[in-house]
C-alpha cells in the first residue's frame, strides 16, 4: 500500500510569472535610492518572516529583488511599495497557520514517466511485515496543480516504526508550476518517548521557494514537517 501526505494551504494569491529583468534606473530614483529601498523591503521581510513558524511550516531567509515592473506598478511611490511588501509578509504569516498535512492512500503508479514520481510498492511479508513505500507531500504556496514530495521507505513491526529511509531529495510533483522549488535537505526522525522508540516519527523537507510578487522575485526557505504514528502508515 502506498501513501502520501498532502498539504492543503490557504495562502496568498501570488502573481507567478517568469522573473523579469532587473530594473533600469528611473527618473524618480537614482541607483543608490533604489538600493536603499530594496534594503528596506528586505529588512521588513526579515523582521516579519525570519524564523517564523506556524503549524507545520517554518520560514527562513526571505529576500526580494526589486524590478522596474514593481516601481512602475506603484508609480514610484516609496511608501506604497513598502506597504505592499509588508502586507505580503503579514499574509504569508496568516496563511501559514492554515497549512495542514495528512496521509492519504493512493494507487501506486508504476509508470516511470509519471510526473508525480511515485515508486513501485515494495513488500515482502515473509521477511519484513509492514514494509512499504510511501511519500510525504507538501503543496507549494500559491499553486493548485503541484506539491512538494519526499519519497521514503518505512518499516513498521509490532506497532512500532523501526526504520525510515529517504529516497533522494524532495521534488515538485508536477512540471506544471509557476513557482520554483529547489531542495536543500530532507531528514527523518524516529521519536523516543520514555523507554519506547518508534511510537511516532517525523519527516522534514527544506528547500528554497521562489515566486514573483507584484513583478519582483521573492525567495523563502520553508521547512515542512509531518509527524505521524505507526497507525498513520
Amino acid at each position: 500500500m502506498s501513501h502520501f501526505v498532502k498539504v492543503s494551504i490557504m495562502v496568498v494569491t501570488f502573481l507567478l510569472i517568469t522573473a523579469p529583468t532587473a530594473f533600469a534606473q528611473s527618473s524618480s530614483f537614482d541607483e543608490n535610492e533604489l538600493k536603499d529601498l530594496e534594503n528596506e523591503i528586505n529588512e521588513i521581510l526579515v523582521e516579519e518572516l525570519e524564523n517564523y513558524s506556524a503549524g507545520i511550516v517554518e520560514y527562513e531567509n526571505p529576500s526580494i529583488k526589486l524590478t522596474q515592473v514593481t516601481l512602475e506598478k506603484y508609480n514610484y511611490n516609496k511608501q506604497d511599495i513598502l506597504n505592499a511588501f509588508k502586507k505580503e509578509a503579514e499574509l504569508i504569516k496568516a496563511n501559514a497557520k492554515n497549512i495542514t498535512m495528512e496521509f492519504e492512500e493512493k494507487e501506486t503508479d508504476n509508470n516511470p514517466e509519471s510526473e508525480i514520481g511515485i515508486q513501485k510498492i515494495i513488500k515482502n511479508p515473509s521477511h519484513y511485515p509492514g514494509d512499504y513505500t510511501a511519500s510525504v507531500s507538501a503543496a507549494v504556496p500559491g499553486l493548485t496543480t503541484a506539491s512538494i514530495r519526499q519519497d521514503f521507505d518505512a518499516s513498521v513491526r509490532s506497532g512500532y516504526i523501526k526504520s525510515i529511509t529517504l529516497r533522494g531529495s524532495s521534488y515538485s510533483s508536477s512540471k506544471i508550476g509557476l513557482s520554483q522549488w529547489s531542495p536543500i535537505k530532507s531528514w527523518a526522525t524516529i521519536e523516543t518517548v520514555g523507554a519506547y522508540q518508534g511510537l511516532s516519527a517525523s519527516i522534514r523537507m527544506k528547500g528554497t521557494l521562489s515566486y514573483i510578487f507584484k513583478g519582483s522575485p521573492i525567495s523563502l526557505t520553508p521547512t515542512f514537517k509531518k509527524t505521524f504514528t505507526p497507525h498513520d502508515l
